[in-house]
């Protein structure tokens, strides 16, 4: 009893506890006449209705009511509960909008009756919040104003306490101490009087930035004052930064266990000197013994792969050499050479520590494993028992292991293909995996409770047997499929999305996915609470679906976006119908992130419901982006066969102003000429038709002698996520040089006024170097006539690309590009000017000719062209791959040529067949190209090289 009375007093104090708590610390208040009611029952008020007050008046909107009830847990007509006047204002209290909630009685007169008032008010946020830099307005003197943003917690729309702003201002100081200003002078200034939407300026004052005097390393016996130097980046008279400090700290680290000093020790300390506003670093280094590891093995191929085991291990990366921790390497040894065939490896390691020569060192510690191991066995068979329903060669191909090869042919066919175990040695993990595998394959045809067991055996013979034990049981097939609670779609239109039919086996993945499709179909029109649970039971699968509510959309707060202005991001939401009172979706959320990061403005994009887990009716949606630095400027440089040197300067800005708009400018300078050009591009010129201006001066066709300047304008409609249509206006000047003049006897200038349509699509599936998919893109183009112009011309072009992964990494990829030009009726005494004319040849065409080469001799342009390319693109290793290929092409003087040839059953084109190596980077393959032409009899064949950028197609 006695023990009972003191746990009874201990839950007592700790309610009075909880609820000071939330009185005092919230910010909370309940006014008691519910003392009146604590003692006897009999004066407990009944309740008989609830009023909401915020800011002293009455709350009549019916929104902000029906969120306020449903956070709500007193029951009107009872009597009241403490209990559920403390849960109620920690449910209200929880939404974040209010300072302040008193909960009042109020009695009506002449009645038992009661009614209760939660009186609220108002939460101050935060409104702008401005950075105010001073008084050096120098970039150089002072930190960035991203950067001081990124670590204020006081945003607008955040709730404001003044202790937010004190600890911004401690943030705002350590961060300017960090970047190497330790006398910064920061203050804000706000104006709270009478105000919800409170802004605050931080006034900031950077001072003198503080410089490195010394840099002092003690304790470095190892390793001399100048090699460490060279390790870091802080650098004595340099600018002070703690960042970069710690990064060399690490740095450092990483030097000396890659040495073999595991357990080295460093830190900083910072002697700052306030007269002078210098600081000088010292450098505290405990090197601790060299740690030396060795393998030894009664097999000497264990030995030999003991180097190829310390680059997967990496014993550098360690800081200690605890028993713990070497055990652990025991674990990883055994477990990297049994899957380089080694059945049992018995792995032991022992630690000898060598005393030091000088007092100053701590020694060497020698750390020696052991291996023990028979050579490799080959595995001789591998055997199922217990397959009734599949086939040896079914359930083989299911998995990875294989047995010992025998024929060459076949040991070669399995190195170029992937996902084998080489050789037919037995690997555990592969092992297990395939026991997996064959389970999993049964599962998919109906065989949902079978088990598969795994064993090794190594006979009198010393010979590896392996087999797999499969206890099917019965094969579970669907019969019927039924459904429960669905109202807003029909069973026939349900059974239509399924990928599970009647008298198909039952397969618990496709159900699986089955569910998710159904609940995405739901979430699609707004019922994003819609679940669907399957359940099958003598062959009737059986979904009982709970469809919730629709959902609506309610505020869309922003975060993060310093740079970019908020209608950038709300279009995005607008275009998909996403609007406040709309149907919301998850479906279209997913959608709206991957089209922000298609923006290319930011880093992460996070989209939050942060009321989901309450399934409410009207969510509100939160996005915080992460923006990327969008300005940036590039130099870069090359050689090709046709501009030989050539280099080239970028500036870029994706997001001018804030709005998206992307601006650029350009300048190419080569042995055969130079490009200047200015782009601008607005994504949403009209709706989501992208706009595109472009001027320019281009003198690179030096082999026409001709230089060109004029401007393209390009509007561009998304038909669907891989189609667009564009239209686009060209104008621009041709200039011939005097020599051309003289001896062609052709204007000196000629104009070009242009109207084109292109439809392009695209589904690679990757833009770099696909491996599946189609690229489609036919154009047209309409030069003089109406539209003016000295030029007049009609021109068709097309370009289709095709791309299948075969098996494994072998890709096929083909091409057929082709292209017809003709002057208009009005123009067809003169011929189409040669800038405007086709040309094929070279790395992009067809290789193993000479840039631009192919056609006419004269001209080497004309007005049809057919390029056609096929290629075997093959892994080699790791990054590098191969290819087999095949080009043909030519382009010919009139189409009436082609016409000809057509007709005497030989059309005319140059091809050849080569071979290439690629390496995969971050910016697309570097292409190596070797070409063998099939000239005619009257030219001598030449192969040639390609070294490239990028894929030929």
């Amino acid at each position: 009893m006695l023990l009972s009375q003191i746990a009874n007093q201990i839950e007592r104090i700790c309610h009075f506890l909880i609820l000071y708590f939330l009185l005092y610390s919230f910010n909370l208040s309940v006014l008691a006449e519910l003392t009146t009611f604590s003692v006897n029952s009999n004066h407990i008020p009944v309740i008989k209705s609830i009023e909401y007050y915020l800011n002293g008046e009455v709350i009549d909107d019916e929104t902000t009511l029906e969120r306020l009830k449903n956070r709500t847990e007193i029951e009107i007509n009872l009597p009241l509960q403490r209990h559920q006047v403390r849960r109620s204002i920690e449910s209200i209290y929880r939404q974040g909008e209010y300072e302040e909630i008193t909960v009042v009685v109020l009695r009506n007169q002449g009645t038992e009756g009661a009614i209760l008032a939660f009186q609220m008010t108002s939460r101050k946020r935060c409104g702008r919040v401005e950075l105010i830099f001073g008084p050096s307005g120098r970039k150089d003197k002072q930190l960035s104003k991203e950067l001081c943003q990124s670590i204020l917690k006081a945003k607008p729309g955040v709730s404001y306490t003044s202790h937010l702003i004190t600890e911004d201002e401690k943030r705002l100081k350590a961060l300017h101490q960090e970047h190497g200003f330790f006398e910064p002078r920061i203050y804000s200034k706000i104006n709270e009087e009478g105000q919800l939407n409170i802004d605050i300026k931080f006034h900031i004052n950077a001072g003198e930035v503080t410089k490195i005097e010394q840099i002092v390393f003690l304790g470095n016996y190892h390793f001399t004052r100048r090699k460490l130097f060279k390790q870091i980046n802080t650098k004595i008279s340099s600018t002070y930064n703690r960042s970069i400090l710690y990064q060399d700290i690490e740095t450092l680290k990483r030097y000396y266990r890659r040495a073999g000093y595991l357990t080295v020790q460093i830190k900083a300390i910072e002697n700052y000197e306030k007269k002078n506003n210098q600081i000088e670093l010292v450098i505290q280094i405990q090197e601790g013994p060299k740690v030396i590891f060795s393998g030894v093995s009664n097999d000497k191929t264990v030995e030999k792969l003991w180097k190829e085991l310390t680059k997967t291990i990496k014993f550098d990366q360690q800081d200690n050499y605890s028993p713990f921790t070497l055990r652990g390497n025991a674990r990883w040894i055994r477990q990297f050479y049994q899957q380089r065939g080694y059945l049992d490896p018995i792995v032991a390691f022992q630690v000898e520590k060598v005393p030091p020569i000088v007092n100053s060192h701590q020694g060497i510690t020698k750390i020696e494993f052991k291996i023990e191991t028979e050579p490799p066995k080959p595995i001789e068979s591998i055997t199922f028992v217990g397959n009734r329903v599949f086939r040896h060669t079914e359930l083989l191909d299911q998995i990875k292991t294989r047995p010992r090869m025998r024929s060459q042919i076949k040991r070669f066919v399995d190195a170029i293909l992937p996902g084998r175990t080489p050789g037919g040695l037995f690997n555990p993990t592969i092992f297990e995996q395939d026991r997996r595998a064959i389970e999993r394959f049964y599962r998919q045809n109906g065989f949902n409770q079978v088990t598969v067991e795994n064993d090794k055996v190594l006979d009198d013979e010393k010979k590896l047997r392996l087999t797999f034990i499969c206890r099917e049981m019965g094969k579970q097939v669907v019969r019927s499929i039924d459904f429960d609670g669905n109202t807003v779609f029909k069973d026939w239109e349900i059974r239509q999305w399924l990928k599970i039919k009647p008298d198909m086996a039952y397969n618990i993945d496709l159900v699986m996915q089955d569910q998710m499709l159904i609940q995405a179909k739901y979430d699609e029109i707004g019922y994003i609470y819609a679940t669907s649970e399957p359940k099958y039971e003598n062959g009737t699968l059986h979904y009982q679906l709970e469809e919730g509510q629709i959902v609506e959309m309610g505020n869309l707060s922003i975060v993060g976006n310093h740079q970019t202005k908020k209608h950038v991001l709300i279009r995005e939401f607008e275009n998909l119908g996403l609007r406040q009172g709309e149907t919301l979706s998850r479906k279209n959320l997913d959608k709206i992130k991957q089209r922000l990061f298609m923006l290319g403005l930011f880093n992460n994009v996070v989209i939050d419901l942060p009321d989901l887990r309450q399934k409410k009716a009207v969510l509100d949606v939160i996005l915080t982006v992460s923006e990327k630095k969008t300005k940036g400027i590039s130099l870069s440089g090359g050689y090709n066969p046709l501009d030989r040197l050539r280099t080239t300067v970028e500036l870029v800005d994706y997001n001018l102003y804030g709005r998206n708009l992307r601006a650029g400018m350009k300048i190419r300078i080569s042995s055969r000429g130079n490009l200047y050009e200015a782009t601008i591009v607005e994504p949403w010129l009209i709706g989501q038709t992208i706009g595109t201006f472009r001027l320019f001066e281009d003198n690179l066709e030096e082999r026409e002698d001709v230089r060109a300047r004029g401007f393209t304008t390009n509007l561009a409609k998304r038909i669907n996520p891989n189609s667009n249509l564009a239209l686009q206006y060209k104008y621009q000047e041709l200039q011939y040089s005097r020599e051309k003049l003289i001896k062609n006897k052709v204007l000196s200038t000629t104009t070009v006024s242009s109207l084109g349509v292109s439809f392009r699509r695209d589904n690679r599936d990757r833009f770099l170097d696909p491996q599946n998919g189609w690229l489609n893109e036919i154009a047209i183009e309409y030069a003089g006539g109406f539209i003016g112009g000295k030029a007049s011309f009609i021109k068709l072009t097309t370009d289709h690309r095709y791309f299948q992964k075969i098996y494994g990494g072998l890709v096929l990829a083909s091409s057929v590009r082709s292209g017809y030009a003709e002057g208009l009726r009005s123009n067809r005494q003169n011929p189409i000017i040669s800038f405007e004319r086709f040309y094929a040849g070279g790395s992009t065409t067809v290789r193993g000719y000479a840039e631009r080469s192919l056609g006419p001799e004269k001209t080497q342009r004309g007005d049809f062209f057919l390029v056609l390319n096929s290629e075997l693109r093959f892994p080699i290793y790791g990054l590098v791959s191969g290819t087999l290929f095949f080009d043909a092409g030519n382009v010919w003087d009139e189409i009436s040529e082609v016409s000809s040839s057509l007709q005497k059953g030989n059309i005319e084109l140059r091809s050849s067949i080569g071979i290439g190596l690629r390496i995969d980077t971050p910016i697309g393959p570097i292409r190596f190209d070797y070409a063998y032409p099939f000239a005619d009899s009257s030219a001598t064949p030449k192969a040639r090289t390609y070294l490239e950028l990028g894929q030929a197609f």
